[in-house]
């Protein structure tokens, strides 16, 4: 999931190739979280370059998928 680009958050929002990160590999490990909801695993959020590209925040989500 890309992070909201909606929200007035403060975060400017990215596609992950536009900070050199995969999507495919993000796409994964959101995936991964959801097989696991027992982890106690409550929020991922990656930032690179200043921009947010990656959260997931509980089950929550505005996000769009990648």
């Amino acid at each position: 999931m890309l992070a909201c680009s909606t929200l007035d958050d403060g975060w400017v929002v990215a596609a992950p190739a536009n900070v050199g990160l995969d999507a495919k590999s993000l796409s994964g490990l959101d995936t991964f979280l959801k097989r696991w909801p027992k982890r106690n695993v409550h929020a991922v959020v990656i930032a690179r370059r200043g921009k947010l590209v990656f959260e997931q925040i509980g089950r929550a989500s505005c996000r769009e998928r990648v």
